[in-house]
């Protein structure tokens, strides 16, 4: 099982620097995008798609580091207030369920993939093919997916996400 946490410890590392990355692309691309529009009164074409394409890949590939390491938004005050012994199995229920709903947006996006507008289609600025574009779906949905399961089994056997 120390390899399952060695592999989910190297997808969290990978996926924080991609949402670094992604941050940075963002935040470089509006700067520049701003100082060529007003002190240069000739703003960059692919600029906001740039920006917007970022965002993306920010929002999806950083929400499995967000749900590693407990950041998500979500409501536990009812959960706080119930026996001790009721929450850890509501929690694995909560866990199970939130791996079924990924496990579902996963094939949505899969299939959305193969459908041939996305195929054929391209970013009308930067001329990006948008099956790359739509693929932080499906790379975000299945880093979640690992990152649900190791959260699982870390609740199932009391073990810690080090191993």
């Amino acid at each position: 099982m120390r390899f399952l946490f060695l592999v989910g410890r190297l997808f969290e590392k990978l996926a924080t620097w991609l949402t670094i990355v992604s941050v940075a692309v963002m935040a470089l691309v509006v700067l520049f995008q701003v100082i060529m529009r007003y002190f240069f009164r000739d703003p960059l074409v692919w600029g906001d798609e740039m920006a917007k394409y970022s965002l993306a890949f920010m929002t999806f590939i950083g929400a499995s580091v967000a749900l590693r390491r407990g950041e998500l938004a979500c409501m536990d005050l009812v959960v706080d207030k119930l026996p001790k012994s009721v929450q850890k199995p509501l929690a694995v229920l909560v866990t199970l369920l939130n791996i079924c709903l990924i496990s579902f947006l996963l094939y949505c996006s899969i299939n959305l993939m193969g459908q041939r507008s996305v195929l054929t289609q391209v970013s009308p600025a930067m001329g990006v093919p948008m099956q790359y574009i739509y693929s932080c779906l499906p790379i975000g949905m299945s880093l979640m997916i690992i990152q649900s399961m190791l959260g699982l089994f870390e609740q199932l056997t009391g073990k810690k996400h080090g191993g």
